[in-house]
């Protein structure tokens, strides 16, 4: 009978536990939100491109990349994504994040995204 209570105090203490750990991502998620909303300055929302407005067609996003980062200084990483429309995000991740090691792409962390520019 003893063990049946040290568990029954176990899992209360667990629960416990469980229930001020998600109190806390609560409110720091509430922090973090209301700071990045303050510092952030406001950015003009930019459409995706329409095929007639220079969407890129081609086998390979590494110039693509590059050409569109070009043409478009400072776009952010979320916004580049439909200018490469067929080809995964987690490739073009993987490159962007070769090319902001090699120096080729500036990188800099902008609220929940990457602003983007040439380097050199």
């Amino acid at each position: 009978m003893g063990w049946f209570i040290v568990v029954l105090l176990l899992a209360g203490a667990f629960f416990y536990a469980y229930h001020v750990l998600t109190q806390m991502e609560r409110e720091i998620r509430a922090e973090i939100g209301d700071d990045e909303s303050a510092s952030e300055p406001v950015k003009e929302e930019m459409s995706p491109p329409s095929k007639s407005e220079g969407q890129i067609e081609a086998d390979d996003p590494s110039e693509m990349i590059l050409k569109v980062i070009r043409e478009n200084p400072g776009i952010s990483q979320t916004d580049l994504y439909p200018y490469l429309e067929g080809f995964e995000k987690k490739s073009i991740q993987k490159l962007l994040l070769n090319y902001d090691r090699s120096g080729k792409v500036l990188r800099e962390r902008s609220g929940s995204t990457y602003t983007l520019t040439l380097n050199g």
